[in-house]
């Protein structure tokens, strides 16, 4: 829930490193997921999984979303973009809403991923950023 806090407080001070908090936390469950797993492989998790899944398949473009698994157990930072019911972090081993939506990809993210991340300009500026705001929290 830091993490989250960290992304909050970020938004309201409106930190220009991470462009897309003006809208968090709708169409942000990406890029969130993307720093929060950098954060949690260099405080030593290993295998987080990245789900993708396909939530409404009646709009255009169809809408999807991304959260990671850790052990089984969703860690999700923007789940409230889909509703008031929906709480702002969500860490379970059986959330309801995650376990009823459609599956469509998941990937185990390893150290080339985070390699990869974090040599990527913007996501290294974003986890510079968060890292920053976590500290204030």
């Amino acid at each position: 829930t830091q993490f989250r806090v960290a992304l909050d407080r970020a938004k309201k001070a409106g930190e220009r490193r991470i462009h897309w908090l003006k809208r968090f936390p709708k169409d942000c469950c990406d890029f969130a997921s993307w720093v929060l797993f950098l954060y949690l492989f260099r405080n030593g998790f290993r295998d987080v999984v990245e789900v993708t899944a396909m939530l409404d398949q009646t709009t255009i473009p169809e809408t999807k979303h991304v959260w990671l698994e850790l052990s089984g157990i969703v860690v999700d930072v923007t789940a409230d973009q889909f509703g008031q019911a929906l709480s702002k972090v969500i860490v379970s081993d059986s959330s309801p809403w995650h376990l009823s939506q459609e599956i469509i990809e998941r990937e185990v993210l390893r150290e080339e991923k985070e390699k990869r991340f974090a040599s990527n300009t913007p996501t290294k500026e974003w986890f510079q950023a968060v890292t920053d705001w976590l500290e204030e929290c």
